[in-house]
């Protein structure tokens, strides 16, 4: 059984999702989180488009989250960078 330690998660629907160091694709390549995964949500870009989320081991980056992962919570009341 998984508290999150924020009121919003993602849950990952793609099999592999990328991972930015800030929310567009230009940005620097952090890796990737796979299906099924779970994740605190700590902001939104301020299109609301992508979500900026905790991997573990006091790393974030941001994905593109509207057709990859669901967001489980209050995500409209997340702080926008």
């Amino acid at each position: 059984l998984r508290i999150p330690g924020v009121a919003v998660t993602a849950k990952i629907i793609l099999e592999k999702v990328d991972l930015y160091s800030e929310p567009t694709t230009e940005s620097i390549f952090l890796g990737g989180v796979g299906i099924g995964q779970v994740f605190d949500v700590r902001a939104l870009n301020t299109r609301g488009d992508w979500a900026l989320i905790d991997v573990g081991g006091g790393k974030q980056g941001w994905i593109m989250w509207q057709y990859q992962a669901y967001l489980l919570g209050p995500y409209q009341s997340l702080p926008r960078r």
